[in-house]
């Protein structure tokens, strides 16, 4: 039989059909890729060759992002048929192949003949290319699709002993039954082909190159407009910022008028904005009617009535403009932005983006010590003649210490002692870079720069306090997370990153995005087990269903802490305090950071293999995603591992109720300090009073024992004694299932891990037992009729009695409650609805995004 490979692995002999046909279909998709990036690459070189101005070197930059992208696909494609020619030999391609790629893709690449002179161009020339390369990378989705496992399949051939059924039929024939129980016959039974062929569609290098291919589609289009309208301002501000022409072309998206761009287009078009209220002559003056006339005015230019509303909805950039060219800040602002008001904001925003690469190096500019986080006036003069700096630092260090307003919108917030920002002779703190960074919206106009600068914030760690939560307003967390998420958009874990390294703001914005990722990706969780276990996702009361994992709970108990880290939360009229707000943001942000980036990097190992990670790949996950101190949250993932390929349902149940304990385990360890800022200063008995939690259909009051929480359907764990579930001691062996796992040096077919250290090593509990033991029976719960208080034993399986929390500042208490919440609710439907979190006026709230971002990060 044609196109199929048969292989020999140990005793058994494996075939797999299709692979010929496969690796056709997938080089005949790498040709129409290529073609694509020549058609558009053609047409890029006729249109630069009439084109002159700083424009012919924004679209020849932009037309080379597309090419690599495209050819980025071209390779992947290329690459895979190989591998699949060579298959079942691995197929590592040799240097020069790499170096003949490189060269091709050089070759496709375009050049600008100049970036000056005067603007000029053929526009139907510009309009062609545009329509060009649009429409040939249209088409690379479709290419990278062929890469999946349609049109193959495996089969596997080994000798195994007869069935009870062979047997007696041999022997009722007559055989002797010794030589029949030594007897073996060949067996050939379907295999997974995934397993042994993984093949992962690379259809983000597709994705990427289509949305490169309409910038630089919106950008060419924009200026073929602008050059036959001589529309002088229109070019000079595509100029600057080509970001802006998808607002021209396609009528605006909120994520592209932003920031600096919509500042910009304030300023090309001042004159018509000073008089937008009342007419008459300029003044020099806008005032907020002026913006609020100019946002209305349907005679303006559409580019203008949007910067105009752009800024009217963000009063904390619109606060810091003002200030600009005198620096009062806003308690002293007088409501009026200036020419020289824009002018200087822009300029600052300029050269503060300069500074904070350099910061260190600022930090100890004067004197050389060791950083201290402080920059001060001598720090920036030493900077400003330090010919080891680079140049745009130097210049901009001279241009705070020439500015006044510049260096005040910038200065020590605490040693200035005027609100946010004002005026002070004194130096400025990284975290004052940053806040000014952040509500200046320096990076909001390209989404690229404002991923990099988020990921490169500070996250709260090991108990440290994050950036403080009034740092930054409300508006400005919402620009800044809606740009970076866009960079980001379509990666599990790059959206994560961003999320958990964006600063929180007074309305708790980075908490209402955490509760919503939560959300989405415990349904993706579900999602892949319930492919493993072949049942209905979004039900863990189905038949054959392991139960909740750790995240469906996370989105409630982030909702939760909301309250405390916006001030809202209140007893007896008393809100909580800057340091106790400031502890449920650092919780919040460190649970978030720490365990959400693993989970996202499951669901990829998962997803991107087609639900059948090889052992190699399981290895990869477990050694890049955990490290010491992380033993028990890795062993629930090698419980989360063992449950998805687990036959028995009694057993996934276990497993995931292991899982979920283990990672729980972790989380509270690691938010310990955080709780207890949360909760100083209150007496703890007093404090639990008021912690009140809602799980789906539950509104569980801590200090009080749970109420029966089982569903309808079969709960297996509930029956059982959860204490034999106690994940102390558990081996790897305990926590194999479809793959085994083992210690390194052993079985080569199992997943090897090293040795970790745990958070037990500082002497906090892994056991159930010793929670039980720990807590008792809640002697803050039980009073003596002498006036003490008394212990009385339950069996902690008969009953949820003495469940209620004394002191949730204290650590085993905590942990027994929860332990107790998850054996309740594992399998109830009511965790899995999250519509109330999102309903009303006081729900989680991401209408700010871009709605491909939203629906990215809440399915």
């Amino acid at each position: 039989m044609g196109d199929v490979v048969r292989y020999t692995e140990g005793d058994r002999e494996l075939a797999v059909y299709g692979l010929e046909a496969k690796a056709t279909s997938i080089r005949t998709a790498a040709a129409a890729v290529d073609d694509a990036i020549d058609r558009a690459s053609t047409a890029a070189r006729t249109a630069l060759d009439g084109w002159r101005g700083p424009h012919s070197a924004t679209m020849a930059d932009q037309h080379n992002e597309v090419v690599a992208a495209a050819f980025a696909l071209y390779r992947d494609l290329s690459l895979t048929a190989a591998r699949l020619d060579a298959f079942p030999a691995g197929f590592v391609p040799a240097g020069y192949i790499g170096q003949a790629y490189a060269a091709q893709q050089r070759g496709a690449e375009v050049r600008a003949a100049d970036d000056g002179g005067t603007v000029a161009a053929v526009p139907a020339d510009l309009r062609l290319y545009a329509t060009t390369v649009t429409g040939a990378m249209a088409s690379l989705g479709a290419r990278a699709a062929v890469v999946d496992h349609s049109g193959l399949r495996a089969e596997v051939t080994a000798s195994r002993a007869l069935t009870p059924t062979e047997r007696d039929a041999r022997i009722e024939r007559g055989a002797d039954p010794r030589l029949v129980d030594q007897a073996r016959i060949s067996s050939t039974e379907p295999y997974p082909v995934e397993q042994l062929v993984p093949l992962v569609a690379p259809t983000d290098d597709a994705r990427r190159a289509g949305a490169r291919s309409q910038v630089v589609g919106d950008f060419t289009r924009s200026v073929a407009d602008a050059i036959e309208d001589a529309d002088s301002t229109t070019l000079s501000l595509l100029a600057s910022h080509p970001e802006l022409a998808s607002f021209l072309v396609t009528g605006g998206a909120p994520d592209v008028l932003a920031g600096d761009t919509a500042l910009a287009v304030l300023q090309a078009y001042f004159d018509e904005l000073d008089t937008a209220h009342e007419g008459g002559d300029p003044d020099d003056n806008v005032s907020l009617d002026d913006l609020e006339a100019a946002a209305d005015d349907e005679s303006l230019p559409a580019e203008l009535r949007a910067a105009a509303r752009y800024l009217l909805d963000n009063p904390t950039l619109r606060d810091l403009v003002d200030t600009g060219a005198d620096g009062t800040g806003p308690l002293g602002a007088d409501g009026d932005i200036s020419r020289d008001d824009l002018d200087q904001f822009l300029a600052t925003n300029a050269h503060i983006r300069a500074l904070r690469d350099h910061v260190d190096a600022l930090d100890t500019a004067a004197d050389g010590d060791d950083p201290d986080g402080y920059v001060s006036r001598g720090d920036l003069e030493a900077a400003a003649e330090d010919m080891s700096l680079p140049e745009d630092v130097r210049v901009a260090a001279r241009y705070l210490l020439d500015h006044d307003g510049a260096f005040r919108s910038v200065a020590d917030q605490e040693e200035l002692g005027r609100g946010v920002y004002g005026y002070g002779a004194g130096g400025f703190t990284v975290t004052d870079l940053y806040g000014r960074l952040v509500n200046g919206q320096a990076y909001v106009h390209d989404p690229d720069a404002a991923r990099e600068f988020v990921t490169s914030l500070p996250v709260a760690s090991d108990g440290g306090q994050g950036l403080p939560v009034d740092m930054s307003g409300d508006d400005s967390v919402r620009a800044l997370a809606g740009s970076a998420l866009t960079a980001a958009l379509g990666d599990l874990t790059d959206m994560q990153e961003v999320i958990s390294h964006l600063p929180e703001s007074p309305g708790a914005v980075r908490n209402q995005l955490i509760t919503t990722y939560y959300d989405m990706l415990a349904q993706r969780v579900d999602g892949v087990a319930a492919e493993q276990w072949g049942i209905p996702a979004g039900d863990p009361s189905a038949a054959g269903s392991g139960g909740a994992n750790w995240l469906v709970y996370a989105p409630w108990a982030s909702n939760g802490v909301r309250s405390a880290i916006d001030g809202s939360f209140s007893v007896f009229g008393i809100n909580p305090s800057t340091r106790q707000r400031q502890g449920a943001a650092d919780g919040n942000q460190w649970i978030f950071d720490d365990i959400t980036s693993r989970f996202a990097a499951f669901v990829e190992l998962y997803e991107g293999s087609g639900g059948r990670p090889s052992t190699e790949q399981l290895e990869g996950f477990f050694r890049t995603s955990f490290d010491e101190g992380d033993a028990e949250i890795r062993q629930g993932f090698q419980a989360y591992v063992a449950a998805l390929g687990e036959d028995d349902p009694t057993r996934r149940q276990e497993l995931m109720f292991q899982a979920n304990t283990l990672v729980a385990t972790h989380e509270q360890v690691g938010a310990q300090p955080y709780l207890e800022e949360v909760m100083s200063g209150v007496p703890d008995g007093f404090a639990s009073r008021f912690v009140d939690i809602q799980m789906g259909r539950h509104r569980v009051e801590v200090d009080e024992d749970l109420p029966d929480l089982a569903p309808e359907s079969s709960n297996l764990v509930v029956p059982g004694d959860i204490l034999d579930l106690d994940p102390t001691g558990l081996t790897d062996g305990d926590l194999s299932g479809s793959v085994p796992f083992a210690g390194a040096g052993s079985d080569p077919d199992a997943v090897n891990l090293d040795p970790l250290g745990g958070w037990s090593d500082e002497g906090f509990h892994t056991s159930t037992e010793t929670w039980y033991d720990e807590r008792g029976a809640g002697p803050q719960l039980v009073p003596d009729p002498a006036g003490g208080y008394q212990v009385v034993p339950v069996d902690p399986d008969a009953s949820l009695a003495d469940t209620g929390v004394g002191r949730w500042t204290d650590y085993d208490d905590r942990m027994w409650s929860i332990h107790r919440l998850f054996e309740g609710t594992h399998t109830d439907r009511s965790i899995y609805d999250t519509t109330s979190l999102y309903d009303g006026p006081g729900g989680v709230d991401t209408s700010f995004l871009d709605p491909e971002v939203a629906e990215a990060i809440r399915r």
